[in-house]
C-alpha cells in the first residue's frame, strides 16, 4: 500500500501540488475532488491529507487540535491568561461565537467520520472546558450543560 501525505489549505487547495505528488495514482480527479470538497470551507485551516492507495483508495483528513483551531480563531500566542493579566483580575483570553464551534465541529468530524453533529459540538464544547475562554460570554462547562 502506498501512502502519500499532503498538506493543504482549506478553501485554496493547490491542485497543481496535488497532481504532482499523487502523479500516475488511478483516480487521480476524484481523490482531487474529494479533498477539494471536504476541505473547500475550511479558508485558511491548514489540513493533513493522507491518501492511501493500493488499487482503490482511501483519504484520511487531519485538522489542527481543538486548542489550535480556538487559539487560531481568537488571533493568541497561547491559550493562557499571563500573570499580568490575572493580577487585574482577567480569566479569560477570549470569547468564542458557537458559529466558531460548530465550525470546528464540522472539521472534526471529517476527520473522525462522525456523523451526529449535537454530538461533535458537545464534544468540542468539552475540549473547551480546560481551556481560558467563553463561549458567547458563557464558560464552557456552563454551555456544555446547556447541550444535554
Amino acid at each position: 500500500m502506498r501512502e502519500i501525505i499532503l498538506k493543504v489549505k482549506g478553501g485554496k487547495v493547490n491542485e497543481n501540488e496535488i497532481r504532482k505528488k499523487i502523479e500516475g495514482v488511478e483516480n487521480l480527479e476524484k481523490i482531487l475532488e474529494e479533498i477539494k470538497e471536504k476541505v473547500k470551507e475550511f479558508e485558511g485551516v491548514e489540513v493533513e491529507v493522507r491518501v492511501y492507495v493500493n488499487g482503490n483508495y482511501y483519504i484520511k483528513f487531519k485538522f489542527p487540535s481543538v486548542g489550535e483551531l480556538v487559539r487560531s480563531i481568537l488571533g493568541v500566542e497561547k491559550l493562557k491568561v499571563s500573570e499580568e493579566d490575572k493580577a487585574k483580575g482577567v480569566e479569560v483570553v477570549g470569547d468564542v461565537s458557537m458559529k466558531d464551534i460548530e465550525k470546528i465541529a464540522r472539521m472534526k468530524m471529517i476527520e473522525t467520520s462522525c456523523d451526529d453533529l449535537k454530538k461533535m459540538i458537545r464534544q468540542v464544547v468539552g475540549s473547551c472546558v480546560s481551556m481560558p475562554i467563553t463561549i458567547e460570554g458563557k464558560k464552557p462547562k456552563e454551555v456544555l450543560e446547556e447541550l444535554k
